[in-house]
């Protein structure tokens, strides 16, 4: 059973990625393509997805079940991740175009000096460097855009399913208030 709680959760968690973007977007292109930051605002996304499944358990009694919790979890993750997504298409690929431009040769800047600090073969830089610019051409694309929310619906399907197998819990089968004398 999906909860109204998860609808309101997944559209507060869509405003939370989307204000992230502008931020990241004002601050210039080094805060946009940082790694570590973008590592900071899926942990804090996750987060806040377990403590919005946290809420609906409470309202719930203090139960869920396994399938409940993970469908839970996937509406708040979906709903966040879709308008997440088509935000960042629009200002990448609509909006400021030039800036997409810049994102892509930064991120292809910062994986080459990643790769080379590892001592990776030039070959090794050469092939990362040709598929990287394949996908920034595809992501270009309406299916270049689902496909990275399909991947990203994996992704938070994964997470979803180890947070349901934390969080479920089923109410006692037998109740200590009604005893049999």
């Amino acid at each position: 059973m999906i909860n109204p709680q998860a609808f309101r959760s997944g559209l507060i968690l869509s405003a939370i990625s989307v204000v992230w973007t502008i931020l990241t977007y004002l601050l210039g292109i080094e805060m946009f393509t940082s790694w570590g930051l973008g590592i900071l605002i899926m942990v804090i996304m996750i987060i806040y997805i377990i403590v919005s499944l946290k809420k609906i358990k409470t309202q719930l009694g203090g139960y869920i079940s396994f399938a409940d919790a993970f469908l839970n979890f996937m509406v708040i993750a979906v709903i966040g991740l879709v308008i997440g997504q088509i935000f960042n298409y629009l200002l990448i690929y609509v909006i400021d175009p030039e800036f997409g431009i810049a994102f892509a040769d930064a991120t292809i800047e910062k994986t080459i000096a990643f790769m080379e600090g590892f001592g990776a073969p030039e070959s090794a830089i050469e092939e990362a460097l040709v598929g990287m610019e394949e996908e920034f051409e595809s992501q270009t694309s309406i299916s270049g855009l689902l496909s990275g929310m399909f991947k990203g619906t994996i992704f938070m399907g994964v997470v979803g399913v180890i947070v349901a197998a934390i969080m479920k819990k089923k109410p006692d089968v037998f109740n200590n208030e009604q005893t049999i004398d």
